[in-house]
């Protein structure tokens, strides 16, 4: 019964390993290991497993907006078994959306399909003509990759990497930096949507009203708790 027991817990050990593994590739989000509760402090006692405990305080955010005459890129992707979509959503330094680029591509692992967001972003800054600019992803990974030299990158990453780096010359000035999921609710309702194309640009006629209540309330100062 021991035997048993203990082939048990291993088993479910690496399962809970390997499914923690593919959240963080595929999704970027790692899963809290076990709530805290009387009933498991004592259960971690009771296996002499030391744990440390912490208390979560919410702190307040609200969208970041971009300095005067400066466009923000606010990116996402969504990815799930069978298809991957990338949206990135530009504003003024009012927090007014000016444009939006949407489409599908290639499912990868959540952070490359993030880099493809930035470089779509990108592209769509060059062709209203901009020349400052303001990335806002809430992927750490997609950051690093971004600030990230050729020879540090995974190979899916490469090629839209080496497109963002041809960009980069005609910036006068460039900056990216991460924001919390929930101030990026705009572009995440918009990635969400998939459409089965490549690449589109949406009219910002065709908003939904949900969505035009995030940027409305974005645009005011609204707070979100994190």
């Amino acid at each position: 019964m021991v035997s048993y027991f203990c082939k048990l817990v291993f088993n479910a050990f690496f399962y809970h390993v390997w499914a923690e593994r593919n959240r963080r590739v595929f999704t970027n989000k790692s899963l809290m290991i076990i709530t805290d509760s009387k009933i498991n402090r004592k259960l971690l006692d009771r296996w002499g497993i030391h744990a440390t405990y912490v208390i979560h305080r919410p702190i307040g955010y609200h969208s970041v907006r971009s300095p005067e005459d400066t466009i923000m890129v606010n990116t996402n992707g969504s990815l799930n078994n069978s298809r991957a979509g990338i949206v990135a959503l530009l504003r003024d330094s009012n927090g007014d959306a000016i444009g939006v680029v949407a489409g599908q591509v290639k499912p990868s692992s959540i952070a490359v399909n993030e880099l493809q967001a930035i470089e779509a972003g990108l592209a769509l800054v060059l062709r209203h003509r901009f020349c400052k600019v303001c990335i806002g992803t809430d992927s750490k990974t997609a950051l690093s990759y971004l600030l990230s030299v050729e020879k540090k990158l995974p190979w899916r990453a490469q090629r839209s990497w080496n497109n963002i780096m041809k960009m980069m010359p005609s910036f006068e000035y460039f900056n990216a930096f991460h924001i919390i999921r929930q101030t990026n609710r705009a572009a995440d309702c918009l990635a969400r949507l998939r459409p089965a194309v490549e690449l589109i640009k949406f009219t910002l006629s065709s908003f939904v009203q949900d969505l035009k209540d995030i940027i409305f309330d974005d645009r005011r100062g609204k707070v979100y708790f994190h």
